[in-house]
Order: C-alpha cells, then structure tokens, then sequence
C-alpha cells in the first residue's frame, strides 16, 4: 500500500470518528440519552383549536405577531395583515410532529455541547405559542446531518436533538407565505355599493335591495346575473404572491398613480361591545350591530417577466403584491357585460295591462284572469300566446348587443307601457326600428339600446293581435 493510501485512510476514518461524535456521542457524562421518538415536551399541552397567539423573533432581529380572533388569523406586528388559517394551523402542528431522539441536559454542557455552540442563544429563531391558560417557547438552533437538530424549550435548559419539521416549516418558508392571498374579504352578495376606476373611466354599482343598478358612467339596470358572477369573481380573486413590503419608494410599481382601482363597500354584523347596556345591565353579545366596512385594490405597473401580470396592493396595507392576467381581466370585465340587456326591469307576472301606442294608434291588453282580452275591442280576448311573446321580448329577451346613445326619435316605431295590479305604470320601453339593417332596439329612458338582430319580430298593432280596424 502506498502512503498516499495509508493518509487517504486515516483521514476517512477520522472523519467518520467526528460524524459519530457528532450525531451519536458516546459520552455518557456528556449527554443524557432520553426516549426514542418522544414528542417535543410542551406540545401534549399545547391545545392545537385553542392556540390564539404565535410570536416570531428572529436573530436579526425582526419579530412577528400572530393573533387570532375567531376563526380568523392577522398579523398584528410589523404590520395588519390577513393569515391564511391553513398555513397557521400547519404551523401549531409543526410543533406537535417534532420527534425527539436525544436530549443534552443543562448538568452536561460541555465546551463542544452549550447553548451557544448549537445556535441556541438566542436562537435562529424564537417561537412562542399562547393560548387561553398557557403557552410555550422554543428557540431553534444549527441544523445537523441526518435529518436532526437542536431545539430549546426556553423554560427547560435542556437542549434536545430532534427532527427538523418546525426548521423546516419556519426557516425555509418564507413568511409572507402564510398570508391569505384573498384580494376581498366578507364579500357576498349583500354588498351594497362597488366603485371601479381605470384610468379616468369610473364605474359605480349599486344595490337597491335586490336589485342591481348601474349609476356610473350610465345610469340604467344591472345585469343581476352577470353582477352576482363578478361578485363571485371578486371573492375568488386571490394575489399570485407578495413582492415587497414597505417600499420606500410606491413609483417602482406604478402605485402611486394607480392604474386602475376597485373598492368594495358593505356592512357585516358584529357583536357589540361586552360592556352591558345602561338600561337592564345585560350582556349585549347576543345582539350584534351592523357595521359598515370598504376595501380596495390598487392595480399598477406590469410586473413584466413575459407575463401580464401587474403590481398591486390593499390599501391600507404596506405589502406589495403581483395580480395575476387572469384576475385583472376578471375584475375589470367590459361594462357591456354587467348591463341588463332585457328591455325592462319589469316581470312579466307583475304586468296586468299593456298600453301600446304603436304604427296604428293606441289600443291597450289587459289580463283577466288566465287569459288577456282588449278593452278597445268589447274585452275582446286575444291570444295568450300572442301577449306572453310580447312580455317575453320585454322582460325576459337578452339583447345581442348593447348600444350607450341617444334613442334614434327619427326610428321610432311605438311606446309600450306596462301596468301593475295597482293600476300604476310599472316601465315604459320604447321600440326603435332600422328598416335598413332590419334590426329593432328597446329602449327605457337610459339612453341604452338594447339591439336585437335581423329575424327578430314584434307586433304592435291590433290587426296583429287578431283585432278588428276600428
């Protein structure tokens, strides 16, 4: 054997001696074996439903506090911000899937096995879990070969060699992956007002009780359908992830003059203060108040890397984040889509009578029961079928296409007003005619046409109703 080999041998052998050393120490005064495959001690106490508060401290310094209010996570420190309570939970239960294989008692420390030497002092990173009548700590040390490393209840001077789950779950993720990547919160239906802004167009929503209504850039009816999708839109959208928090400087993602802006406003119950009330001294838990609440989006600069992605952020919120193509082009869906493309708002139930001022005068429909007649004509009765087509092409007939302009007078074929059972005029509609394109348009006094395509029919007149000339 040559003495290369013979100095190649010795040195493997060494470092395979220190590797043991290392990770099984057979120095009984100097460790303390304790039970394979044990829980971290602290965690059978840690109640993982009840956990309400989660600090972070760092070695560099940076602290962060989670708390939890319900069923709901925030990030209280540096800054407010929504948790993903998934994520959280993963975190409690970090803890509880520690295994412990070894343990160094304080008695034992020697020059090679303290606190300091292991990264324990004061720790990669302190963790400390509270609830309602307890809560732990531990700091978490260097990290060693085969899966294991150092961790330290603070309260216990003990240090335990373990598994790596909580290293891994807290130092190799990267915090604000722990955030909701939800853009709108509480939103439902129950939403009363949405403002949309891009650039200097601005479009507002609004709900009057079930219904919806455009009120800018056009004042005229929603689409209540296409509206409930948008919202269901809106509570979906999520952010494709989190670039920076606290920029100094807003201009590098175009936020400080946002290209394009969304705000939410609604109310949500919420129980009232526990102080009791004056009158009876009792607890008012029981009795939530409603409460007015708003949220907005800033839409900036493209985030460029080949995609369409752009910058955002919350507002109210320091942390700039990426929106993805897709949820921009979902948020900002075209105003055609969100109008009503019926004739009317009115439904064809709610109508008794029609008034039809149509090419060859006035007659009017009135509805007797199960069956329509004409009071023009000695109440003669007309088809049934015939009026509820008409209805149908009011009240329930999408528009192909929708126009915002002035309604063509020089077109104009007829004026169809509906009546409820009280007698009053529910809508009039308006009915334009372009004998060159064949194409016929509703029209309710917003200013909107709502085009139907060459095919389309409507009658207007009572010879068409089967009516006899006067």
């Amino acid at each position: 054997m040559s003495w290369r080999s013979t100095i190649f041998l010795i040195l493997l052998a060494a470092f395979i001696l220190v590797v043991v050393w290392l990770t099984q120490p057979d120095d009984a005064s100097a460790r303390r074996s304790g039970p394979t495959d044990a829980a971290l001690p602290g965690t059978a106490e840690m109640p993982t439903d009840e956990v309400t508060r989660i600090e972070l401290r760092y070695r560099d310094g940076r602290t962060m506090i989670f708390k939890r209010d319900g069923r709901n996570w925030q990030q209280t420190e540096p800054f407010a911000y929504p948790l993903d309570a998934y994520r959280i939970r993963q975190l409690i239960n970090a803890a509880r899937e520690v295994r412990v294989y070894d343990q160094i008692a304080a008695a034992s420390f020697s020059e090679e096995f303290t606190p300091a030497g292991l990264g324990l002092e004061p720790g990669e990173v302190r963790i400390r879990y509270g609830w309602a009548d307890g809560e732990v700590e531990y700091a978490l040390g260097r990290r060693g070969i085969g899966g294991r490393a150092y961790i330290r209840a603070v309260e216990d001077d003990a240090i335990f060699v373990a598994s790596q789950n909580m290293h891994e779950r807290i130092l190799e993720t990267d915090p604000r992956e722990w955030r909701d990547r939800t853009l709108f919160r509480d939103v439902s239906i129950e939403l009363d007002r949405i403002v949309r802004e891009e650039g200097s167009a601005r479009v507002v929503i609004e709900r009057d009780r079930r219904e919806w209504f455009l009120r800018e850039p056009v004042s005229t009816r929603a689409d209540r359908e296409r509206i409930e999708e948008y919202i269901s839109g809106l509570a979906g959208a999520r952010a494709g992830g989190f670039v920076l928090d606290e920029p100094g400087d807003l201009a590098r993602f175009g936020l400080h003059a946002p290209a394009g802006r969304i705000e939410i406003v609604g109310s949500r119950l919420v129980p009232r203060s526990d102080q009791p009330s004056a009158s009876d001294g009792a607890d008012n838990d029981d009795d939530p108040e409603r409460v007015e609440f708003s949220q907005g989006l800033l839409v900036g600069s493209p985030a460029g890397g080949g995609t369409q992605d752009r910058y955002g952020k919350l507002e109210g919120s320091p942390a700039v984040i990426r929106l993805p193509a897709q949820t921009i082009v979902r948020l900002f869906a075209p105003l055609s889509e969100l109008v009503d493309p019926t004739g009317t708002g009115a439904h064809a139930a709610d109508v008794r009578r029609l008034r039809i001022d149509g090419p060859e005068g006035v007659f009017h429909l009135e509805r007797a029961l199960n069956r329509w007649i004409a009071p023009d004509h000695d109440d003669r009765r007309v088809s049934t079928e015939d009026v509820e087509e008409l209805l149908e092409h009011l009240t329930t007939l999408r528009a192909p296409e929708l126009v915002v302009n002035e309604y063509p007078q020089e077109l104009h074929v007829a004026s169809i007003t509906l009546f409820g059972f009280d007698r009053r005029p529910l809508d009039t509609v308006r009915v334009a005619y372009d004998p060159d394109i064949q194409r016929w348009a509703f029209e309710n006094g917003d200013n909107i046409l709502r085009v139907q395509g060459p095919g389309f029919g409507i009658k207007l007149t009572p010879e068409e109703f089967g009516l006899p000339d006067d």
